[in-house]
């Protein structure tokens, strides 16, 4: 058993359906416009966007979940969900393994202070110690479950409103730099996105901030208990979503600590 606090098992099942149903809809929509279009390579990057979109719809009505359209760039957004359970909330990222393990690749050195997913997870810094040293699988003692909360500086999308609200349609154009290394399956989502992006900004211990927004953009401060990635793994060659797995990303080591396995609900 994990010691860190896992997420119910009817909103994993959900969230699954909302990555299956994102990646079969990308899937078709790729096709549809390939078919319509001389070069049409670049479109394997609105994969992120249906999946995120999808999920969003199939999580809409679990008590306890909400979401927040962040804006890393002009032409770049993607979903920060957020749940609450007993007092205490979980912000959590769905994104393609590749990009996860990329960022996140067990070498403390390759941090990236301006990289956001690595500002995200400075939220979990505090409990890293604590849990190592706790080691009896509890979730309150390994997970910060006592309470203690962290503060972030999001850029939100003012159109936003609700989960129902979000359109199911492709919105991301941002194919950058780190797009064009091509690395397979990646969404692309990372070094050369982070240009231009403000700094991490620690706060007063326990409580720490993290600005996802570039300069000039509107801020909305956001508390939270604990940060997660929603890691898919898909298999190109048959077109389909292979594995789901949600995990603890820590700053400090820059590893992946498993939190629970949701591959048991793919259909």
């Amino acid at each position: 058993m994990s010691q860190f606090y896992q997420l119910p098992s009817q909103l994993g099942s959900q969230i699954v359906e909302g990555i299956t149903a994102g990646y079969a809809a990308y899937l078709g929509e790729r096709k549809r416009l390939a078919q319509r279009l001389t070069v049409s390579a670049s479109l394997v990057w609105m994969r992120s966007n249906f999946i995120d979109s999808h999920v969003a719809q199939a999580i809409q009505d679990y008590p306890g979940i909400s979401y927040r359209r962040i804006l890393q760039a002009r032409s770049w957004e993607y979903l920060l969900f957020s749940y609450e359970d007993n007092g205490e909330t979980t912000l959590f990222l769905v994104k393609n393994y590749a990009t996860a393990v990329r960022n996140f690749s067990g070498n403390p050195k390759a941090g990236r202070p301006k990289n956001y997913l690595f500002r995200l997870a400075f939220l979990n810094g505090d409990e890293v110690q604590e849990e190592t040293a706790a080691g009896d699988g509890t979730e309150a003692a390994a997970d910060g479950a006592s309470g203690t909360t962290h503060e972030v500086a999001l850029a939100l999308d003012a159109k936003d409103e609700s989960v129902a609200a979000a359109p199911l349609v492709p919105r991301d154009d941002g194919d950058d730099a780190a797009r064009d290394e091509g690395a397979a399956g990646d969404d692309g989502d990372d070094a050369a996105r982070d240009e231009g992006a403000t700094a991490a900004v620690p706060t007063d211990d326990p409580e720490r901030m993290v600005l996802l927004a570039e300069a000039g953009q509107q801020l909305e401060l956001v508390t939270a208990n604990r940060f997660y990635l929603v890691n898919y793994l898909v298999d190109e060659i048959r077109e389909r979503v292979v594995g789901v797995e949600v995990v603890r990303p820590e700053f400090m080591t820059m590893e992946m600590r498993e939190v629970q396995g949701l591959s048991e609900w793919i259909q």
